[in-house]
């Protein structure tokens, strides 16, 4: 990770609080938590086209924009938010940033399935499931369903708190994050893993299972009775993870290596799943694998696909070790 530098201070009504940039252009997103001083988290966002000054400004102000209506939006299609949320470009000593700052909303999901019981869980996993229904059948709307995205206060409410970067329809774009893809495939990609439902319970149904493994049953127990049986049997009975799955029970490695070699850039879906079965017991394991599967829209396609061959080359070891 890249060294921080301090940008300034901003004295409002939540406090004094410090502002940390990774580059030239900065996203700073803040929780308002009930304590003297706020906590500000960055993520970065920075662009080779990006140049100080008032170009960086006024994309800035959009950014900003864009956020706000995306809230808007997701408020309309029946999520929970932060109860305040507010973005806006702000100057620092000179630099330009993003200050994002919302409501404490509370845990996120992936600390809370971890240690709550399975009647809570179900309920849970049941209303995100909801939620990602109703942002599937909008029409040029998105989100990460990541169970990390959501949070849980202490009163039991749940909020969805990614809302960075925005995710719908401007124009004739579907936004999917910040810069835009120029590569309209990895464009496409991306639309389909945030804005379908199909790739909604994938991202959903992959992340649960990571935290814990019965998190899977209950995925598809709830995913039955809010989905539907016959849509989710559509989405993943096909898949070549569920070909893996049987493949290793019948101890057949040569086919499963034929099938991660087949798979390709745009099937970084398909491959991480087969490395959830390939390496079910393992998280540390999975992480530092998935790192190579990372779509950074800035690396260039010819880089990408490096890091995916040698994803692919490792999983094929991990296969035949087994």
């Amino acid at each position: 990770m890249r060294s921080k530098k301090v940008l300034g201070y901003l004295r409002e009504v939540f406090g004094p609080v410090v502002v940390e940039d990774y580059g030239v252009f900065s996203h700073c997103q803040a929780s308002r938590f009930k304590t003297e001083r706020e906590n500000f988290f960055l993520k970065d966002i920075e662009s080779k086209s990006l140049t100080k000054g008032e170009d960086c400004w006024l994309l800035a102000e959009t950014i900003a924009s864009r956020v706000s209506h995306y809230a808007k939006l997701l408020v309309k299609a029946g999520l929970a938010i932060p109860d305040f949320h507010q973005v806006r470009a702000v100057r620092l000593n000179g630099e330009v940033a993003v200050l994002e700052i919302a409501t404490f909303c509370g845990d996120d999901l992936t600390r809370v399935l971890g240690g709550c019981s399975l009647e809570k869980t179900t309920e849970l996993v049941k209303v995100m499931l909801g939620k990602v229904a109703a942002i599937a059948f909008q029409d040029g709307l998105g989100i990460d369903p990541h169970p990390a995205n959501w949070a849980m206060d202490h009163a039991g409410k749940l909020s969805y708190v990614d809302l960075w970067p925005a995710q719908y329809r401007c124009g004739d774009i579907d936004l999917v994050g910040f810069p835009q893809p120029e590569d309209q495939k990895l464009a496409a990609y991306s639309r389909r893993r945030y804005y379908t439902l199909e790739g909604l319970l994938r991202i959903l149904r992959f992340n649960l299972s990571r935290i814990s493994a019965h998190l899977e049953d209950v995925f598809f127990q709830c995913a039955d009775n809010v989905v539907g049986a016959g849509i989710v049997g559509q989405v993943f009975s096909e898949l070549p993870e569920q070909t893996v799955r049987s493949l290793l029970v019948t101890n057949e490695t040569g086919k499963i290596t034929g099938i991660i070699e087949e798979l390709g850039i745009w099937d970084v879906d398909d491959l991480r799943e087969i490395a959830f079965r390939l390496v079910p017991d393992d998280p540390k394991r999975l992480t530092d694998l998935f790192y190579l599967t990372q779509m950074d829209f800035r690396l260039p396609l010819s880089e990408r696909e490096q890091r995916l061959e040698q994803f692919k080359r490792e999983l094929i070891q991990i296969a035949r070790s087994r």
